[in-house]
């Protein structure tokens, strides 16, 4: 990933997790439809399904399905090119954005 411009920093643990960069304003996520854009661009879905085999469920939030916190209102964005294409040319980005991701990978012993 590291060749491919990632920075990667980590601890030894088994949570991967992808941040999008929206604090500065040269971040092409400081613009809420570039982030949006990318909600809709993302097939969560079957991701979650065939990555880990039907063994891990899928949520739209930080909450686990049926637990305490999870909050059944929250809608979530579904998969939509379509959308995600229609967002990005509204934040003037280009179609073919190449964005710099940081990705903290922790594998758990």
């Amino acid at each position: 990933m590291q060749t491919a411009g990632f920075i990667l920093t980590g601890t030894d643990n088994l949570l991967s997790l992808f941040m999008l960069d929206g604090l500065h304003k040269e971040s092409p996520f400081s613009n809420i439809k570039v982030r949006q854009a990318i909600q809709y661009a993302i097939d969560s879905k079957t991701i979650a399904e065939s990555v880990y085999f039907g063994q891990y469920g899928y949520t739209n939030q930080w909450a686990v399905t049926g637990g305490p916190e999870y909050n059944p209102n929250v809608k979530g964005y579904p998969f939509d090119p379509t959308k995600a294409k229609q967002l990005l040319a509204e934040a003037g980005s280009p179609a073919d954005l190449k964005p710099r991701f940081s990705a903290i990978l922790n594998p758990i012993p």
